[in-house]
């Protein structure tokens, strides 16, 4: 089976919560469904101050709780919306990785990602406009939210810089998705503040 799912095959739903121990995450994956029983298994994740993973360990449902003021992010298999949080989770990670950007990855999530047009479309917006053409800033964000978008086939993101000594600036973006396959076809501000 697989060491990281504890599974031979994958979760039709998933929650990731922050609980008190912020080197620690819990995470709930789903199971079945149809004409499956369906199966609930939570962990608990820990990883070090830079983020790698060092322990995944199997835990009760009942003996973790999150509060309601932990931050979670939620999905299912093929959701769109599950699809752009992963891509935005891991391009922000490979932009702000603790040695410095990883470049090589930051290209892997855009050729994996981004439609062939899109990405060829989004490299003359960057040199046009001096950003990273993904999230539209120059920086990395320190927290983002990704949520069903006002039309079929977008997704609404909105990005969180600043905090701490400096203003928080927020920019909502809208993502466009190929329909049959899901791919990013298009980025676009819808505001900033």
């Amino acid at each position: 089976m697989d060491g990281v799912l504890r599974a031979q095959n994958i979760p039709v739903q998933w929650t990731v919560s922050e609980v008190g121990d912020s080197l620690e995450v819990v995470v709930t994956l789903t199971f079945g469904g149809g004409e499956s029983p369906t199966t609930t298994t939570r962990f608990i994740v820990k990883q070090e101050p830079t983020g790698q993973i060092t322990d995944i360990r199997t835990t009760s449902i009942a003996s973790v709780k999150a509060s309601a003021a932990d931050r979670s992010v939620s999905g299912s298999t093929g959701d769109s919306v599950t699809r752009v949080a992963d891509f935005f989770g891991a391009y922000v990670d490979a932009k702000d990785a603790p040695v410095g950007p990883d470049t090589a990855l930051v290209k892997a999530l855009r050729t994996h990602y981004l439609t062939p047009a899109f990405a060829k479309k989004l490299q003359a917006w960057e040199k046009k406009n001096k950003v990273d053409g993904v999230l539209r800033a120059q920086n990395a964000p320190v927290d983002w939210t990704v949520s069903e978008g006002a039309n079929s086939g977008e997704i609404a993101v909105t990005h969180s810089f600043g905090g701490g000594e400096s203003p928080t600036v927020r920019t909502d973006l809208v993502v466009k998705l190929e329909p049959v396959f899901g791919d990013v076809t298009d980025i676009r501000t819808t505001s900033a503040r």
